[in-house]
């Protein structure tokens, strides 16, 4: 699996970020890596991203564990949508 370098892909405004109820850019940013890998194995989001972070996206239903890997929901991807907002096609939301 390739890894994305999210940091030069999309900037989040962090009070967009908030606005839609997630905590930090961090919880947004692992939203969009799993949009865009689909299910990813526990182990590789672990050296991406803290699990507890990624703990905290599943009790917010916007994230699923299923076995040993984790996937986004519709309703992750709704909440990645409003942080990413009208100006995702120019790289800063």
């Amino acid at each position: 699996m390739a890894e994305v370098d999210l940091k030069q892909e999309v900037r989040f405004n962090p009070y967009r970020v908030r606005r839609f109820g997630l905590s930090s850019t961090q919880e947004a940013k692992a939203l969009l890596y799993l949009e865009r890998q689909g299910d990813t194995p526990r182990k590789f989001l672990a050296r991406l991203f803290d699990l507890r972070l990624v703990e905290r996206l599943v009790a917010l239903g916007l994230v699923v564990h299923r076995g040993d890997t984790y996937g986004i929901t519709e309703s992750g991807k709704a909440v990645l949508q409003g942080c990413l907002g009208d100006d995702h096609g120019r790289g800063v939301a």
